[in-house]
């Protein structure tokens, strides 16, 4: 594992330093013209997401417990989390704010590698305390997703892939993870058609990145709770206990963001 983060971490510390012309991109669909521009951080994100891939099967392979379990569903968050850490530092110059961001993003990449090695045993005593940790930090590294993407001032085009691709995977991950292997497909995109309808509303209006990424957070949590409710036929008291919690504890820390 520490072999694994290092190098990932050596791709992030040397993209600074590497001056590389970025690649033009341009295509139009139904008349409508999107422009993009493939620079070295970009490519950088995607290599690291393939190691960490590569790196977590390679790790997650020599597991005792593993009896036969496919691996895929545990590549989704080392390869979110390895290409998400390069969205913020994309964005940010060299200096005390992008080492934060390194480090933090370094510790969450530890953490799900870790976490998700636990969760390969079904019977493993911490399973509950990693699952919990897994969804946690998934949620967490959406959050910052959602603030990076608004601090950043993206078209809209540009900033949906990087909100609402992830969330569907996130959701499939965490939806997968409290059912206990079972695949939610149709809610993960619907959770993530949901949030992007607000993404493009928040898009068009004056709202802090820190109080959209806390909502948008917030409002994908809420969802996941109430698809895994709805999966468990619970009662529908009971189904809506979490879900509005989350929702108006989100809507208070929205707010005073926004203040």
């Amino acid at each position: 594992m520490s072999i694994l983060v290092a190098l990932i971490c050596l791709l992030y510390v040397l993209t600074p330093y590497i001056q590389f012309t970025a690649i033009p991109v341009d295509f139009s669909i139904g008349g409508i013209q999107f422009n993009y521009l493939i620079g070295f951080s970009t490519l950088v994100s995607l290599l690291s997401a393939a190691l960490a891939i590569s790196g977590a099967n390679w790790i997650f392979s020599s597991h005792p417990g593993r009896r036969q379990r496919r691996l895929f569903p545990h590549w989704l968050l080392p390869g979110l989390t390895a290409w998400a850490i390069g969205v913020p530092l994309g964005s940010l110059d060299v200096g005390v704010a992008w080492w934060i961001a390194f480090g933090f993003g370094t510790f969450i990449l530890l953490v799900v590698i870790l976490f998700e090695y636990i969760v390969i045993d079904l019977a493993d005593f911490q399973y509950p305390i990693a699952a919990i940790g897994l969804s946690a930090v998934a949620f967490v590294l959406f959050l910052i997703l959602v603030i990076s993407a608004q601090s950043a001032g993206l078209r809209l085009y540009l900033k949906l892939p990087i909100i609402i691709l992830p969330l569907a995977l996130i959701s499939l991950r965490v939806l997968y993870l409290r059912t206990n292997g079972t695949w939610m497909v149709e809610w993960a995109f619907s959770i993530a058609v949901i949030i992007a309808q607000i993404a493009m509303a928040f898009h068009y209006l004056p709202i802090r990145p820190i109080a959209a990424g806390i909502f948008l957070s917030g409002s994908s949590y809420a969802l996941n709770s109430l698809a895994n409710a709805y999966q468990e036929n619970r009662e529908n008291q009971r189904m809506w206990i979490e879900p509005t919690i989350i929702i108006v504890l989100s809507i208070i820390l929205f707010t005073f963001s926004q203040l």
